[in-house]
């Protein structure tokens, strides 16, 4: 499963790797490497391909939009399917996400690009499928993942010193932060 992504190498299983706040089923997979936290559906169909990944909190002063901006940029080549939707809430937390199309390595993906944000804290995701298909079996566990980051203030005081360079580039996986992220199945 999205061989392009693991540049031939798998996610280690560590199933004690945790990220407190995260709020996936607890029969996904977890594995955290340069901090960045991989997670797959353990009922995944065979031949299908999912992948969330979680890059820790870290400050910043820019905009929400321009956080957003770069997550695309992050993740290279992107097609919109739709409006960017951003919600704010009352406890400060504001949410800037939207669903596309990434080609990489000469296979297409449904995508989520995420960005939280709460005050100058901001943490972003990344969900790659196969399919609209696999990308709708789970869409309600995407959801609750991206919003559980409100639940745990961790989240916003845990924070790296200074932004994190840039994950991915084009080629996902081969990016400045060195994670190198895949799941078979």
């Amino acid at each position: 499963m999205l061989a392009a992504l693991s540049a031939g190498q798998g996610v280690a299983q560590d199933h004690t790797a945790t990220t407190p706040w995260l709020d996936v089923p607890a029969s996904w997979q977890r594995s955290v490497e340069n901090g960045v936290v991989a997670v797959a559906p353990a009922d995944l169909p065979s031949q299908s391909s999912f992948l969330m990944l979680i890059e820790p909190a870290t400050t910043t002063t820019e905009t929400l939009h321009a956080s957003y901006d770069r997550a695309l940029v992050d993740l290279g080549p992107w097609t919109s399917v739709g409006d960017v939707q951003e919600v704010s809430f009352e406890n400060g937390w504001i949410f800037r996400y939207g669903i596309g199309v990434t080609h990489l390595d000469g296979q297409t993906y449904t995508a989520e690009t995420a960005v939280a944000r709460y005050g100058n804290q901001l943490v972003r995701f990344w969900v790659l499928a196969d399919s609209d298909d696999t990308f709708n079996r789970y869409k309600d566990a995407i959801g609750n993942a991206i919003a559980s980051v409100q639940d745990s203030t961790a989240a916003a005081t845990a924070v790296a010193s200074a932004p994190s360079p840039a994950m991915l580039d084009a080629a996902f996986g081969s990016g400045d932060s060195g994670v190198y992220l895949g799941l078979e199945r």
